[in-house]
């Protein structure tokens, strides 16, 4: 289909919403809402993916779309003949397979595209904050989000992308509890960060992830595709793509030495 709409999206509910464009690019609009205390809606083309609570166009679509905006007003209509030629997506996350040779060979791809000694957003932070939420041991996974929530520049912060990838990496493997607890302590304290942030760190609290995430969290069954997303992501933004691979891998790394199993040792 030519539109496609996240489910949990509130333009679904039925009403009219006025938005103004905060940002134009040429495969992402972000538009504000005046009522300020309501998520921003993110209106995408191409492979950036359906966003949480957003809209995506084909590319035809999205050029007529974005050639008709005025000045700084958006206005999206009810339209219940519309709505039913749009396609929902649902982007609550689910179980993914891993295999331990894909999953080894992007950790080390990783380590190529970006140093150990990157600061706050390295693997081994990431380990530590799925660790501690497997561990339930509150204090110090307290402590982790508050070095991560809020990090980095930009409009998702490197410390938040790493927090949304461990809490996908957690539930992709059936840590469904531990992934929540993580998003849950990061949306108490979200206002220390973006309002972008706010949004992904909020749908990851209810099991949503964007597409992309999505995607990155299917890429680790088969060597081909784990080399094919590791480079894929280093176009994702300034750092988002090499933040989410990071917090995901950490995450994948202690949900398999939880498993048993031997790929966590040999990382």
């Amino acid at each position: 289909m030519n539109v496609r709409i996240d489910t949990a999206s509130p333009l679904l509910s039925g009403f009219d919403a006025d938005y103004e464009v905060v940002h134009s690019g040429n495969s992402t609009v972000v538009l504000r809402p005046y009522e300020m205390h309501e998520d921003d809606l993110i209106v995408t083309t191409g492979e950036v993916g359906l966003m949480p609570g957003g809209i995506h166009y084909s590319r035809e679509v999205f050029d007529q779309w974005r050639s008709r905006i005025y000045g700084t007003r958006v206005t999206f209509r009810s339209d219940s003949r519309a709505l039913d030629l749009i396609e929902r997506v649902n982007l609550r996350l689910g179980m993914a397979r891993i295999d331990e040779d894909s999953l080894l060979l992007a950790v080390h791809l990783l380590s190529r595209s970006r140093p150990r000694e990157i600061g706050i957003t390295s693997v081994d932070s990431a380990k530590a904050a799925a660790y501690q939420a497997c561990d339930r041991d509150g204090d110090a996974l307290a402590a982790s989000i508050r070095t991560l929530v809020g990090s980095g520049e930009g409009s998702t912060p490197a410390g938040d992308d790493l927090l949304v990838g461990v809490c996908a990496a957690l539930r992709s493997r059936g840590y469904l509890s531990e992934a929540t607890l993580i998003a849950s302590m990061a949306c108490d304290i979200a206002h220390r960060t973006t309002r972008a942030s706010r949004l992904y760190l909020r749908a990851a609290e209810a099991g949503r992830f964007a597409e992309r995430v999505h995607v990155l969290a299917s890429s680790f069954s088969h060597q081909a595709d784990a080399a094919k997303i590791m480079k894929s992501i280093q176009g994702w933004g300034a750092s988002s793509g090499l933040d989410l691979a990071t917090g995901m891998l950490g995450g994948l790394l202690i949900a398999s030495e939880r498993a048993g199993s031997s790929i966590a040792r040999s990382a």
